[in-house]
């Protein structure tokens, strides 16, 4: 295709004899996926844990793995986004805003952390993103792919584990719950529901 478009664009040719050619159909890989074991075996890691950092990734991981927010959102998140009297959450996504309900487990989980949790781990009262990091700053994607990992790796899970396979996670237990195509796509934020389609698939366990 790109040939052909380069024969046309340099006069070699006057039409493109494939313009109109259907493209074949790909299939995307199937997402892996933990299992709701895998998942327990997970958390059980830093819930094993005393420090601030463990205190503070027990609640990233359950925000991640109850909303099928990407790394990024996890970490973009900040205080004002989180409206614990309604069990809501903001996810600003570029220009678009999502509203994303939280349980009241999850809802938990973020007033302790706020109120004692982040305390641990604030130098600067001025910081409003949610989760920091050791030096009082907003966490980075980076930083927090290389947690979840070390986590993995810790609970004998491998090192392809990442925040990725939390999402996945989600979206597969909506879609078993009996959730619609379209429910799990605005909930994950996908632009096209072909993004969403992949969760259709036979799945894969990170094993």
């Amino acid at each position: 295709r790109s040939f052909f478009r380069y024969l046309v664009e340099t006069g070699q040719l006057k039409e493109n004899p494939i313009r109109n050619l259907a493209s074949p159909p790909v299939n995307k890989k199937a997402p892996r996926i933990l299992t709701q074991a895998e998942y327990v075996q997970l958390l059980a890691v830093p819930q094993s844990l005393s420090t601030p950092e463990a205190r503070r990734d027990v609640v990233m991981l359950e925000v991640l793995y109850a909303t099928g927010l990407r790394a990024t959102e996890v970490v973009s998140l900040q205080l004002s986004d989180i409206d614990l009297e309604h069990s809501t959450l903001s996810c600003r996504q570029g220009k678009s805003q999502r509203q994303i309900h939280l349980t009241s487990e999850v809802c938990q989980l973020i007033q302790d952390y706020v109120t004692n949790g982040r305390l641990d781990l604030l130098y600067n009262e001025k910081e409003t993103a949610l989760f920091l990091n050791r030096r009082g700053h907003q966490l980075t994607r980076q930083g927090f792919w290389q947690i979840v990992k070390n986590y993995a790796v810790r609970a004998g899970l491998g090192e392809r584990v990442t925040p990725h396979t939390l999402r996945h996670s989600f979206a597969v237990r909506k879609m078993q719950s009996g959730a619609d195509l379209r429910s799990v796509q605005q909930a994950l934020g996908h632009a096209y529901i072909s993004s969403t389609r992949v969760y259709k698939q036979p799945l894969s366990t990170v094993k």
